[in-house]
C-alpha cells in the first residue's frame, strides 16, 4: 500500500462534507395561529399607544398634561413603543424555543379571540380621546381639594416669606400686586407672612367658581402640580363680595360649568386672613373688581 496515497484529515473531512446527509433538519414551522393572534392585537396597541402620545406631543396638546421638563420623556416613549411594537409585528409568525404546538382556544389572550384584548385595551382609551376636555372641571378639581384648608397641604417651612413676596412682586397700573395663588394660599399658615400680606391690595389670576351654600362668595383656585395633571392639587382661597356676586359673573360660571370648563378670572381686591370652621388659618380676598379672562396656553408652566 502506498503510504503517499493515504488520504489525509483534510481530504477526510472534504469528502465527508460532499457526502448526502442521511438525515435533514426539518423546516421550523410557523407559530400557532393563536400566537399570531395574540402578537398582532399586543404589536397593534403599541402602535397605536405610541401614535396617539406623538400626536398629543406635536400638536401641543401635551401642555395640559405635563410640565415642559417631562415632556420630552413622553416623545421618546412613544418613539420606543412603536418601534417595539413594529418588530414584535415583525416576527409574529416565528416559534420561540419551548412554545406549545397546541392551538389555543376560540378565546383568551392567546387564542383566535386576541380580539378582546384590543378592546378591552382600546376601548377606554379611545372614549376617553372622544371625550376630553384637556382640562380638569370644577367637580374633579373639587375631589382634589379645590375647598380644603392650606393645614392640608402643610409639608414644611415657607418658600418664602411674606415681606419677600412683596419685594420682587410686580403692581399694576393701580398698584396692587400680582402675586400667584398658591404664595397667598400657603402663607396662611405662618404668622409673620400673615402680618406682612395682611390688607394688601393684591390682582389674581385664576380659575373661580361658586362655592357652595349660597353666600356671596367664590373660590378662587389654581392647579399644584409637581410634573403631571395626575398629581395635580386644587388649592383655593375664597372671594368675598359685598353685597352680592355680579349677576354677569353668575352667568358666566354657569355657562362655564354646563360645559364642564373652568372660567378664568383676573381679580383685584384686599387681602385678609382668618379661620374657618375646623379652626385653621385660611387667606381670603375682599373683592374690588374682576374681569373674565382667556385660559393660559401653558397652565401648568405658569
Amino acid at each position: 500500500m502506498d503510504v503517499g496515497k493515504l488520504p489525509t484529515t483534510e481530504n477526510l473531512l472534504l469528502l465527508m462534507s460532499n457526502q448526502p446527509s442521511s438525515k435533514t433538519e426539518p423546516p421550523i414551522p410557523d407559530a400557532t395561529p393563536g400566537m399570531i393572534w395574540q402578537r398582532v392585537s399586543e404589536s397593534v396597541i403599541l402602535i397605536i399607544t405610541g401614535l396617539i402620545m406623538l400626536y398629543y406631543h406635536g400638536s401641543g396638546l401635551i401642555v395640559h398634561y405635563l410640565r415642559e421638563d417631562f415632556r420630552p420623556y413622553l416623545l421618546w416613549g412613544a418613539v420606543g413603543l412603536i418601534v417595539v411594537g413594529i418588530f414584535h409585528l415583525w416576527f409574529a409568525r416565528a416559534t420561540t424555543t419551548g412554545e406549545s404546538r397546541t392551538e389555543s382556544g376560540t378565546i383568551g389572550i392567546a387564542g383566535r379571540g386576541a380580539w378582546l384584548v384590543w378592546i378591552i385595551a382600546m376601548a377606554p382609551m379611545a372614549w376617553g380621546l372622544a371625550h376630553t376636555t384637556h382640562r380638569y372641571s370644577t367637580d374633579s378639581a373639587a375631589r382634589k381639594g379645590l375647598f380644603d384648608d392650606a393645614a392640608s397641604l402643610a409639608t414644611g417651612l415657607p418658600l418664602a416669606g411674606g415681606a419677600s413676596l412683596l419685594e420682587n412682586a410686580s403692581q399694576n397700573e393701580d398698584g396692587y400686586y400680582r402675586l400667584g395663588l398658591d404664595q397667598i394660599f400657603f402663607s396662611a399658615l405662618y404668622e409673620e407672612d400673615r402680618d406682612a400680606l395682611s390688607g394688601v391690595m393684591i390682582e389674581l389670576e385664576s380659575m373661580a367658581t361658586q362655592r357652595p351654600g349660597g353666600e356671596a362668595v367664590i373660590r378662587l383656585y389654581d392647579l399644584l402640580v409637581m410634573c403631571c395633571a395626575a398629581d395635580a392639587r386644587a388649592v383655593g382661597i375664597d372671594a368675598r363680595y359685598a353685597p352680592m356676586i355680579p349677576d354677569e359673573l353668575l352667568t358666566a360660571m354657569n355657562e362655564a360649568g354646563e360645559q364642564q370648563q373652568p372660567l378664568w378670572l383676573r381679580i383685584r381686591g384686599t387681602l385678609d386672613f382668618g379661620k374657618t370652621d375646623s379652626g385653621q388659618w385660611a387667606a381670603f380676598l375682599s373683592v374690588d373688581g374682576q374681569e373674565v379672562i382667556p385660559p393660559p396656553t401653558t397652565p401648568f408652566d405658569d
